[in-house]
């Protein structure tokens, strides 16, 4: 599979993950930007939906899950979109952890959605046919 079509995948994944409308409602508060506060531009681009690279959103992400503000169940869905943005980058070692701990917070199908698009990146077929059965 070239890139460029992990690439789609990985799009069509990070639209998936977390489902909904975008709330800063899950999270108390996210990242802290400048000063502390909250920004909306923080949660989207963690989200994948701003022109940031793949490395600025793990980044975000990152910020994010470790501020301890996330509303549980919420951090799973942080963790999905961090989890694409690794595929993007060709790490499918910290993509796999992230979904394996999103999953074990909450089962939700597009999270086995991307965690198959990230064992089909690693060849791993068979694989990724059982976790699109689960």
């Amino acid at each position: 599979m070239g890139r460029a079509s992990v690439l789609r995948l990985v799009v069509a994944a990070g639209l998936l993950a977390g489902g909904g409308p975008l709330a800063l409602s899950p999270v108390a508060a996210a990242a802290p930007a400048r000063g502390g506060k909250l920004t909306e531009h923080d949660v989207r681009t963690c989200m994948g939906l701003e022109a940031a690279d793949a490395q600025a959103q793990v980044e975000v992400c990152t910020r994010i899950l470790k501020s301890g503000r996330v509303q549980h169940p919420h951090e799973s869905d942080y963790m999905a979109w961090r989890a694409a943005a690794y595929l993007v980058q060709g790490k499918t070692t910290p993509a796999l952890a992230d979904l394996d701990k999103a999953l074990s917070l909450q089962d939700k199908p597009e999270y086995r959605f991307q965690r198959a698009l990230v064992l089909m990146a690693r060849a791993s077929l068979d694989e990724a046919v059982k976790e699109l059965d689960a």
